[in-house]
Protein backbone atom coordinates (compact mmCIF):
# COMPACT_ATOMS: atom_id res chain seq x y z
CA UNK A 1 0.00 0.00 0.00
CA UNK A 2 1.38 3.45 -1.00
CA UNK A 3 2.48 5.72 2.01
CA UNK A 4 -0.34 8.83 2.17
CA UNK A 5 2.93 11.20 1.27
CA UNK A 6 3.07 9.34 -2.10
CA UNK A 7 -0.29 11.08 -3.00
CA UNK A 8 0.33 14.86 -3.81
CA UNK A 9 -1.80 17.28 -2.08
CA UNK A 10 -1.88 14.85 1.18
CA UNK A 11 -2.52 17.28 4.12
CA UNK A 12 -1.70 16.59 7.88
CA UNK A 13 -3.67 17.44 10.73
CA UNK A 14 -1.28 18.89 13.14
CA UNK A 15 -0.58 17.37 16.52
CA UNK A 16 -2.30 14.21 15.43
CA UNK A 17 -0.09 12.07 13.31
CA UNK A 18 -3.30 11.90 11.27
CA UNK A 19 -3.21 12.94 7.26
CA UNK A 20 -5.55 12.80 4.95
CA UNK A 21 -4.95 11.18 1.14
CA UNK A 22 -5.36 13.34 -1.15
CA UNK A 23 -8.53 13.25 -3.30
CA UNK A 24 -10.54 10.88 -1.25
CA UNK A 25 -12.11 10.83 2.22
CA UNK A 26 -9.76 8.36 3.80
CA UNK A 27 -7.44 9.36 7.01
CA UNK A 28 -4.78 7.63 8.00
CA UNK A 29 -3.96 7.71 11.19
CA UNK A 30 0.07 6.56 13.29
CA UNK A 31 0.49 5.60 16.91
CA UNK A 32 3.79 5.89 18.57
CA UNK A 33 3.71 2.76 20.49
CA UNK A 34 6.12 4.36 23.84
CA UNK A 35 3.25 7.31 23.31
CA UNK A 36 0.19 5.15 23.74
CA UNK A 37 2.35 3.07 26.55
CA UNK A 38 2.94 6.09 28.15
CA UNK A 39 -0.45 7.58 28.01
CA UNK A 40 -2.19 4.70 29.26
CA UNK A 41 0.18 3.50 32.41
CA UNK A 42 1.31 7.21 33.03
CA UNK A 43 -0.22 9.24 35.96
CA UNK A 44 -0.23 11.74 33.99
CA UNK A 45 -2.50 10.54 31.49
CA UNK A 46 -6.21 9.87 31.49
CA UNK A 47 -6.09 6.57 32.81
CA UNK A 48 -4.02 8.02 35.68
CA UNK A 49 -6.15 10.81 36.14
CA UNK A 50 -9.56 8.28 36.04
CA UNK A 51 -7.58 6.01 39.06
CA UNK A 52 -7.09 9.33 41.10
CA UNK A 53 -10.12 10.43 41.64
CA UNK A 54 -11.33 6.89 42.18
CA UNK A 55 -8.88 6.87 45.00
CA UNK A 56 -9.98 10.36 46.40
CA UNK A 57 -13.44 9.76 46.41
CA UNK A 58 -12.79 5.35 47.46
CA UNK A 59 -11.07 7.40 50.35
CA UNK A 60 -13.46 9.90 51.36
CA UNK A 61 -15.88 7.64 51.37
CA UNK A 62 -13.97 4.83 53.82
CA UNK A 63 -13.47 8.36 56.37
CA UNK A 64 -17.21 8.71 56.03
CA UNK A 65 -17.99 4.82 56.72
CA UNK A 66 -15.18 4.61 59.16
CA UNK A 67 -16.21 4.22 63.04
CA UNK A 68 -14.70 6.92 65.21
CA UNK A 69 -13.71 6.22 69.00
CA UNK A 70 -10.18 8.42 68.95
CA UNK A 71 -10.00 9.23 65.66
CA UNK A 72 -6.81 7.48 64.70
CA UNK A 73 -8.21 4.89 62.51
CA UNK A 74 -9.87 8.13 60.15
CA UNK A 75 -6.99 9.42 60.00
CA UNK A 76 -4.73 7.53 58.88
CA UNK A 77 -6.78 6.51 55.78
CA UNK A 78 -4.96 7.73 53.03
CA UNK A 79 -4.48 7.05 49.23
CA UNK A 80 -1.93 6.80 46.24
CA UNK A 81 -1.50 5.93 42.54
CA UNK A 82 1.51 4.13 41.50
CA UNK A 83 2.48 3.57 38.04
CA UNK A 84 3.98 0.18 37.37
CA UNK A 85 5.28 -1.02 34.20
CA UNK A 86 2.20 -1.45 32.33
CA UNK A 87 -0.35 -0.41 34.13
CA UNK A 88 -1.84 2.27 36.83
CA UNK A 89 -2.80 1.05 40.01
CA UNK A 90 -4.57 2.74 43.00
CA UNK A 91 -4.09 2.16 46.54
CA UNK A 92 -6.74 3.12 49.11
CA UNK A 93 -5.58 1.87 53.16
CA UNK A 94 -4.21 2.66 56.38
CA UNK A 95 -1.10 1.54 58.10
CA UNK A 96 -3.01 1.15 61.69
CA UNK A 97 -2.51 -2.06 63.16
CA UNK A 98 -5.98 -2.99 64.51
CA UNK A 99 -7.86 -1.74 60.90
CA UNK A 100 -8.23 -5.09 59.68
CA UNK A 101 -10.08 -6.04 63.20
CA UNK A 102 -12.44 -3.19 62.51
CA UNK A 103 -12.69 -4.08 58.71
CA UNK A 104 -13.40 -7.90 58.93
CA UNK A 105 -14.47 -7.86 62.44
CA UNK A 106 -13.79 -10.39 65.38
CA UNK A 107 -15.64 -12.95 67.23
CA UNK A 108 -17.14 -9.93 69.66
CA UNK A 109 -17.45 -7.07 67.08
CA UNK A 110 -19.50 -7.09 63.74
CA UNK A 111 -17.42 -6.06 60.39
CA UNK A 112 -17.44 -2.29 59.63
CA UNK A 113 -16.34 -3.10 55.77
CA UNK A 114 -15.00 0.69 56.00
CA UNK A 115 -12.60 0.06 53.23
CA UNK A 116 -14.07 -2.35 51.16
CA UNK A 117 -17.01 -0.55 51.27
CA UNK A 118 -15.75 2.74 50.46
CA UNK A 119 -14.11 1.38 47.43
CA UNK A 120 -17.56 -0.03 45.99
CA UNK A 121 -19.14 3.28 46.53
CA UNK A 122 -16.47 4.47 44.21
CA UNK A 123 -16.68 2.29 41.90
CA UNK A 124 -20.46 2.45 41.71
CA UNK A 125 -20.47 6.36 41.81
CA UNK A 126 -17.69 6.83 39.14
CA UNK A 127 -18.21 4.09 37.06
CA UNK A 128 -15.85 1.01 36.84
CA UNK A 129 -16.02 -2.57 36.69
Amino acid sequence: MPDVGDFPGSEEIPGTGGERVAGTDRWTFTADRDKIRDLLTSGDGPIGKSMLRLVLKAEGSAKHRCPVDTGRLRGSITHRVEQEENAVVGVVGTNVEYAPYVEFGTERTAPSAFLRGGVDEAVRTLGGP
